[in-house]
């Protein structure tokens, strides 16, 4: 319907491909093999069974026009949608009844259209696909229970528009994962494909699923506009579709709509607990959740401090104390602020344990408003994890992983901890069920690898490490690891040539935590003098500052200076036993468990300090209260 409400409005004019995209589908989705589909479909609705110029005429190389007569006819007084001219929803669809047989058009491409004034707002207009139609309600389909949200197109180009997307993409997914019978994929497995144009079947089938959510979102003046299309993956056919236009207060509304329609559509088993979940609000304050949704936009913002992620979290959590997911993104902050402090200069002196006990505070009131959510545990599992206590972070990610175990976060984190704990079993176990949640994530790759890699299993390690960079060719981490990897099983040429890759991505000013294992790479293979220059690069970037104990391990054993690789793991092991975070921290576990089997940690003084940094994490100490420790300076921090 919406491919011939836009010839209709352009009767007489030819209409490209790529405009057809664009209006209707927002550039997703939709390749020209199906335009010409719904164009022969088009075409039988009208029985014209010729050439098409009685109805539509193909202009080759050019696009469609409709050559029937079109007469508009005068719309009933209704709210304006977005779409042609500013004719409202009605008006289009009248204009088309006029030029067609409008049973016939129902019948063939789009189900019937539906005025739903069940919510608050201004119209929603919706097409339910002919296999999913029945009594003006979206039904059960024949695909599998399982679907793909992919990120929605932002109308708009300020930043403001991009945060509103990207939380309104989040909150569908958290509404949805609600659903009971339905897999969804996770956020992690369907960023890659933002923005792209390709056939749902063609994303179906690299993710596995049934159907693909596509949509577009525009945040703009307190109004909020978005149109969504729920596409079958096997026959690339539309199931379900909706344009909304609400005021922002009704953000949540939309929300939980469009999660119970589609969910709905595809599954059909929705029972009371289900719709009450999805009920839910994140907040009674509209304000407060743009500010939220600002604060994860710019988590992902390079370069930007903490303390602006605090600002817009302080104004939300002002507008409204009881915003349980608030606190537990500001948990989260905290986390990262005390890891940014140690790497910008351990020379600076900062409150450790104020930001430790801001950190634990903000996750027990997140808990205390909500304590089923496992974003609040995450943070305390980090926490903990970073300040050396192994117990009370295993306790924490074992809890985020009860309430929410199908979470890429959570299998991520909890797997990577496991790794470092030495329970190789669960840590495999959970990486892969990571992996088979999103089988096209290069990072959770990455994390299935590294998990067989600490339990001394190569070849799987490496076969993983191999499927991850195949995926993301730019993920150098995974390259490190490969090529340290096929230095252990002996193939000297493929490693070198692996870190040399990885070395050109990471360019003159690499994360110092990976120009340290490639430094160590290099050595490993035999190439002291690669080894040495990237060690004199880490001085340069490090300059003022310290690399990390863990990193300074690495280095140090680069250029087998034992006597400055002991001192590096001391200050590790003396970390550890006073919590001090260490900004690398994956360092000192890869050096603690061994994990390259590098003879020279295999000596009696590494075994016995790697021995005393493991005693020191398996026991059970007592959060530090503010007042019990002073301030951290550079005496327990390495520099290369």
């Amino acid at each position: 319907m919406d491919t011939l409400v836009h010839l209709a409005a352009r009767a007489g004019e030819v209409v490209s491909g790529d405009e057809l995209i664009d209006a209707i589908w927002r550039g997703r989705v939709v390749y020209d093999a199906q335009i010409y589909k719904i164009m022969s479909e088009l075409r039988r609705a009208f029985s014209d069974h010729g050439d098409g110029d009685s109805f539509i005429q193909t202009v080759p190389k050019r696009g469609y026009r409709l050559v029937a007569p079109v007469s508009p006819v005068q719309p009933r007084e209704e709210t304006a949608m977005t779409g042609l001219g500013g004719m409202s929803s009605r008006a289009k669809i009248g204009l088309a009844a006029s030029a067609v047989l409008a049973l016939a058009i129902l019948a063939v491409i789009g189900g019937p259209m539906v005025e739903d004034q069940g919510l608050p707002g201004e119209l929603v207009t919706e097409s339910i696909g002919i296999s999913a139609a029945l009594d003006g309600e979206p039904r059960a389909v024949s695909v599998a229970g399982s679907l793909a949200v992919l990120p929605f197109d932002v109308l708009g180009s300020s930043d403001e528009h991009a945060y509103f997307a990207a939380g309104f993409h989040d909150e569908i997914l958290n509404q949805l994962a609600k659903t009971t019978n339905l897999q969804i994929a996770s956020r992690s497995s369907v960023l890659p494909y933002a923005g792209q144009r390709r056939a749902a079947s063609e994303i179906g089938a690299e993710l596995n699923v049934g159907a693909v959510l596509v949509g577009s979102v525009r945040y703009a003046d307190d109004r909020v506009r978005t149109y969504m299309q729920l596409v079958n993956a096997e026959s690339d056919s539309q199931i379900w579709s909706a344009s909304y236009e609400r005021d922002l207060d009704d953000v949540f509304a939309i929300q939980t709509d469009i999660a119970l329609r589609v969910a709905t559509a595809l599954d059909g088993q929705l029972d009371v607990l289900a719709r009450q979940q999805h009920a839910e609000r994140l907040t009674e304050s509209p304000e407060a959740y743009t500010l939220y949704l600002r604060a994860g936009a710019t988590a992902v913002t390079p370069g930007l401090p903490s303390a602006v992620r605090h600002q817009y979290l302080d104004q939300a959590i002002k507008l409204d104390p009881t915003f349980a997911e608030a606190h537990a993104r500001k948990a989260d902050v905290y986390v990262v602020s005390m890891i940014d402090n140690f790497a910008v200069g351990s020379a600076d002196r900062y409150d450790l344990a104020e930001i430790d006990l801001r950190a634990r505070t903000s996750a027990e009131t997140a808990l205390a408003l909500d304590p089923g959510l496992a974003s609040a545990y995450m943070a305390l599992g980090q926490l903990h994890q970073y300040r050396w206590r192994w117990a009370e972070a295993e306790q924490a990610f074992e809890q985020a992983f009860v309430l929410n175990p199908d979470d890429l976060d959570v299998l991520r984190n909890y797997a990577r901890f496991s790794s470092h704990t030495g329970d190789h079993v669960l840590a495999i176990s959970l990486a892969k069920r990571a992996t088979s949640l999103a089988p096209t994530h290069p990072g959770l790759l990455f994390r299935e690898g590294s998990a067989h890699l600490y339990a001394a299993e190569y070849e799987l390690a490496m076969a993983a490490f191999r499927k991850s960079i195949e995926l993301n060719p730019g993920h150098a981490l995974s390259r490190i690891y490969l090529a340290i990897t096929e230095g252990i099983s002996g193939d000297s040429e493929e490693a070198l040539a692996e870190l040399k890759v990885a070395e050109q991505q990471l360019g003159n000013d690499p994360p110092v935590h990976m120009a340290a294992l490639i430094a160590y790479g290099y050595l490993r293979l035999g190439h002291h003098e690669d080894a040495e220059r990237l060690h004199r690069m880490v001085e340069t970037i490090t300059t003022g500052r310290s690399p990390g104990n863990g990193s300074a391990i690495f280095l140090a054993l680069a250029r087998r200076d034992e006597e400055t690789a002991l001192n590096a793991l001391h200050l590790a092991a003396k970390a550890a036993s006073r919590q001090i975070p260490d900004v690398s921290y994956h360092n000192v576990m890869l050096a603690k468990a061994n994990v390259f089997a590098d003879p020279e940690l295999d000596k009696q003084a590494f075994r016995s300090l790697r021995n005393r940094i493991d005693a020191t994490l398996r026991e059970v100490p007592a959060p530090e209260r503010a007042d019990s420790v002073t301030k951290v300076g550079p005496e327990i921090v390495a520099h290369p």
